[in-house]
């Protein structure tokens, strides 16, 4: 590329890669004709409001937000895509669903993470099942059962689980909430409900440890979601290894390959992968479907064929000067 060619401006990630997406994708389609796959499409702090321009930078944050589609299945209303979100190994939108709760004295601070990096908080009595918006957005939470559900001001419904069951059991709690005597506990997202009645599915696997005082204490990664449309993403990582007296590897948690299922033609043989592979640390390279290398960093993303990154986020992630791209 000629260096006059080389530009700073506002930009829509999207935009860029356009063309190379409408390629991967038909090249995909072609190969898989029962069901049309697409290759990518586009950055850090969770925040109760956002308003992302066209370049992805937050006009109230100041930060970038990532937004690059790494594949889906399905198409309309039935796809399900896999959107990475910022840099890090596990950083899609569906690892984004978070739930925390922390308990000062008899309040309940719980904070709902988001697809887009964004955050509901709420308070309430820690032995309550009702909670207040801290942002006054039109969102609920309330406590059901030995769970919570959510409901976002669009309508989106999230119910949040604790996958060992502890509470209902009757049994100590563990990382995970039960009762009310936990300074810190999560929950983890088990259904979402949009509100086209599309359901999504999350599967998780659970890494059991002594936690020191003749409990246990869990650690949790996701394996597959699953939407109501028969399509889903199963997850591998690294590491399968467990040993009971010692935490997980770095390798547990590090995913190395999402596989894309059409469950009414096979739920063991996926119609398509990426696989992501770590060359240094903060770097991703991820293989899109149609074979091709796209290099990922929080502040960069480098297409295939490039020998240098077009696209990059002068400033930081979290303070935006200036976005980059050379065409």
């Amino acid at each position: 590329m000629k260096k006059d060619r080389r530009r700073e401006r506002r930009l829509n990630w999207r935009e860029m890669m356009t063309h190379n997406l409408l390629r991967a994708g038909s090249l995909s389609c072609a190969l898989l004709a029962s069901t049309c796959l697409t290759a990518p499409a586009a950055a850090q702090t969770v925040a109760e409001f956002r308003h992302v321009d066209s370049n992805g930078v937050d006009l109230v944050q100041g930060d970038f937000v990532m937004s690059f589609t790494e594949g889906s299945i399905g198409s309309g209303s039935a796809a399900l895509p896999l959107v990475r979100e910022s840099g890090n190994s596990a950083a899609s939108q569906y690892d984004g669903i978070t739930f925390r709760r922390t308990v000062s004295g008899s309040t309940a601070t719980i904070d709902v993470g988001l697809p887009g990096r964004e955050r509901d908080r709420f308070t309430g009595s820690a032995g309550g099942s009702t909670f207040t918006a801290v942002a006054a957005s039109g969102a609920t939470l309330e406590k059901s059962g030995f769970g919570y559900v959510y409901r976002g001001r669009d309508g989106t419904y999230i119910s949040f689980f604790d996958p060992t069951g502890a509470e209902e059991a009757g049994n100590p709690p563990t990382s995970f909430c039960a009762g009310t005597s936990q300074a810190q506990c999560d929950m983890l997202p088990q259904f979402l409900t949009s509100p086209n009645g599309r359901m999504i599915t999350f599967t998780w696997e659970l890494y059991a440890m002594p936690d020191g005082s003749g409990g246990t204490s869990y650690e949790h990664r996701l394996t597959r979601v699953a939407n109501s449309h028969d399509y889903a993403i199963g997850f591998a990582y690294q590491d399968d290894s467990q040993s009971w007296g010692t935490p997980p590897s770095s390798g547990w948690r590090t995913r190395s390959e999402a596989r894309f299922f059409n469950d009414s033609v096979s739920t063991t043989t996926p119609q398509a992968s990426v696989s992501y592979s770590y060359p240094s640390a903060g770097t991703i390279d991820v293989t899109d479907m149609a074979g091709k290398v796209w290099r990922v960093t929080a502040t960069s993303i480098r297409r295939p064929g490039e020998t240098n990154a077009s696209f990059s986020v002068g400033g930081s992630v979290g303070a935006v000067t200036s976005i980059t791209r050379e065409e």
